[in-house]
């Protein structure tokens, strides 16, 4: 399964993207703003930011490995981010390495 859309998602309420229809209730009504913090507390624990959501993760402990993938994310998923710095762009240059 899919998610929603990352683009523009600093500065976003959680669960409120029209163009994805299957948020959970805990996440729609949990009036989280998406920012560094907001998102740093989700990749920690989706659970414990918003008990009985969704999401199938458990998390990322480290906060090095979350704090790359916040830097990665905020510049991937700008409106317009051009074309070569797209994750699938991004993660074919890990392989390479």
């Amino acid at each position: 399964m899919t998610g929603p859309s990352l683009v523009n998602l600093w500065g976003r309420k959680a669960g409120s993207l029209p163009s994805f229809e299957r948020y959970s209730d805990a996440l729609k009504s949990s009036g989280t703003i998406w920012d560094d913090r907001a998102l740093d507390a989700w990749l920690t624990d989706p659970q414990r930011m918003a008990p009985d959501n969704d999401m199938p993760f458990e998390g990322i402990k480290d906060a090095r490995v979350r704090a790359d993938l916040l830097a990665f994310l905020k510049e991937a998923t700008k409106r317009g981010a051009a074309p070569e710095r797209t994750a699938q762009a991004q993660m074919k240059g890990i392989g390479a390495g």
